[in-house]
């Protein structure tokens, strides 16, 4: 009797850990992408930056968000932030020298990016093709979401906290 109860525990606990590295290697994968978007950044690398966004994504991500916080308040604020003039100035804002802003806020030591291992921990999975980078001062909100895009994590969600939602991108 005491064997079968061991041998079951022994058996929920081998397939718990089974579980776990299945989450490995997409959290693994995922976290070199957020390191190799995180050093363009903090190199100020214009051109490794854009490869390591969706710009259409993220545009869509932050009119999300502003027309969240603005729903209700202006109905010309809403149809505006669907116009190119918003789209230009978005183009602008999303930049290595914006998201060195959002790094700073992250408590994240923006001296050099963090490593692949470092990053890992402080990624949240949200099935095998999306991960959210949570604040490691805060616990869980995250700040950036990033989607597998064909082999290659790309930036397609930022938390500008204007729209009370606790992550960006819907992750």
């Amino acid at each position: 009797m005491g064997c079968r109860i061991l041998c079951k525990a022994t058996l929920a606990a081998m397939a718990a850990l089974s579980l776990a590295a299945c989450d490995a290697v997409p959290r693994y994968r995922a976290a070199q992408g957020v390191r190799d978007f995180l050093d363009a950044v903090q190199k100020d690398d214009h051109q490794a930056f854009d490869a390591r966004i969706d710009r259409a994504k993220l545009r869509d991500d932050v009119r999300r968000q502003l027309a969240a916080s603005a729903a209700g308040a202006d109905e010309d604020l809403g149809r505006a932030l669907g116009g190119p003039a918003v789209d230009n100035l978005m183009n602008q804002m999303i930049s290595p020298e914006t998201f060195r802003l959002v790094w700073m806020r992250s408590g994240v030591s923006i001296r050099q990016a963090p490593n692949a291992l470092e990053i890992a921990p402080l990624l949240r999975m949200i099935g095998d093709d999306r991960a959210c980078l949570r604040n490691p001062r805060r616990g869980a909100p995250c700040i950036l979401t990033f989607e597998d895009e064909r082999g290659v994590w790309k930036l397609v969600g930022v938390n500008t906290g204007l729209s009370g939602d606790e992550s960006p991108a819907n992750a």
